[in-house]
């Protein structure tokens, strides 16, 4: 376990459709500098007590933090 600092991006129902979103899908940002490790789709995250297993993982171009589809349970 690692800690580091995440949100659940607060998307809207259109836009988990438009995307292929499921119900159990979420995106979750993670501050690249906040944990020592890099994501990667073999791990998972608990963000506010709820785990999620990561499906994808992309970062923004100066690699500042992850984002990841990642789906509950």
């Amino acid at each position: 376990d690692y800690p580091c600092r995440a949100q659940i991006d607060d998307m809207s129902e259109v836009a988990r459709a438009q995307a292929g979103y499921t119900e159990k899908e979420r995106r979750v940002l993670m501050l690249a500098e906040s944990c020592e490790v890099e994501p990667n789709t073999n791990d998972s995250i608990t963000v506010k007590g709820e785990r999620y297993a990561i499906m994808d993982v992309n970062s923004d171009p100066a690699e500042s933090y992850y984002s990841m589809r990642c789906q509950r349970g």
